[in-house]
């Protein structure tokens, strides 16, 4: 899987304010490189939770809008 997209989201909410329920609040006072080795020690079925939520919070915003 590549790691491009969960760093790119780890590093910034595309809405700039992330969701209480956002997998990256556990790691917004990480460094960049810590948010980075936090990512490449998730196991593939936990990074395609996160992409799935990222996906379905980005709908919801959306339709927010």
């Amino acid at each position: 899987m590549n790691n491009l997209k969960l760093s790119g989201l780890a590093i910034d909410c595309p809405f700039c304010s992330r969701c209480k329920d956002c997998p990256f609040i556990v790691t917004e006072q990480f460094t960049l490189k810590k948010k980075i080795e936090w990512i490449q020690n998730l196991e593939f079925e936990k990074k395609l939770k996160i992409l799935n939520h990222q996906k379905n919070c980005l709908n919801e915003r959306e339709k927010r809008k």
